[in-house]
């Protein structure tokens, strides 16, 4: 008998394992049902983003590193073209997590802060770091294919802040 029930809990536990084919952990389902990469999904914010206020010309670029990696620059340049802020920015798929890691000169000593996926669609995506002071929120939506929006938000001292930024595409990122 106790031969039977430790065959039916091998079988059962051996049945429990599933398939032994590797699976996609990074691959997710468009709208057209086509199995797509998450780094694919955001592709759309490769390439050159420009937003001119009248305190200057915000500039974002980002490029394709590798499969995993797209790394980013912002700039902000005031309308005499003193640089007045800069950060480095990785968006990084590890383990099928997104994360964007941005270095801003000037803070942090110079060690980059990670924001981790929140929510992923595609024309959005959104990252969190409900430790960091500000932002606790990074969110970035493709309006069209030459204009993107981004936002950034979060709590200083219990008070609802946000930043937000209208994008025009520069030059093409594919």
């Amino acid at each position: 008998m106790k031969k039977a029930i430790y065959s039916l809990l091998a079988a059962a536990l051996l049945s429990s394992c599933g398939n032994s084919e590797p699976q996609e952990m990074d691959a997710i389902v468009s709208e057209d049902g086509q199995k797509t990469n998450k780094m694919e999904q955001v592709n759309w914010i490769l390439g050159t983003w420009q937003n001119t206020t009248e305190q200057g010309t915000f500039t974002e670029y980002w490029e394709k590193t590798s499969e995993s990696l797209y790394t980013g620059t912002g700039t902000l340049l005031s309308p005499k073209g003193d640089t007045l802020f800069t950060e480095h920015i990785q968006l990084e798929l590890v383990n099928d997590t997104l994360y964007y890691k941005p270095v801003i000169q000037g803070q942090n000593e110079g060690k980059e802060t990670v924001f981790t996926e929140k929510s992923l669609g595609e024309h959005e995506f959104v990252f969190e770091n409900p430790a960091h002071d500000f932002p606790q929120r990074i969110i970035y939506k493709k309006s069209s294919d030459s204009t993107l929006f981004a936002r950034i938000e979060g709590k200083v001292n219990g008070k609802d802040m946000q930043e937000e930024y209208q994008f025009k595409k520069a030059t093409p990122g594919r």
